[in-house]
């Protein structure tokens, strides 16, 4: 996965590296979490997810991000 979160100049290979990237990171902290007994915010990590898809969607024009 690690290999995965480097992209080269292609915007799909680019968006696709920042959710590898942030999979990784979501099991490596739930993985630290566990361990020194935290609790991993996983709606937090949900929202923002959903969030980056959101923007992923925006057209190349966007001025503005309207989240419903």
């Amino acid at each position: 996965m690690y290999k995965e979160t480097y992209s080269n100049s292609d915007y799909t290979n680019m968006w696709e590296s920042i959710f590898v990237t942030c999979e990784l990171f979501r099991i490596l902290s739930q993985d630290v979490a566990e361990h020194f007994n935290f609790t991993y915010p996983i709606k937090d990590d949900r929202n923002m997810t959903k969030y980056l898809k959101h923007v992923r969607k925006l057209p190349s024009n966007a001025n503005e991000i309207y989240i419903k």
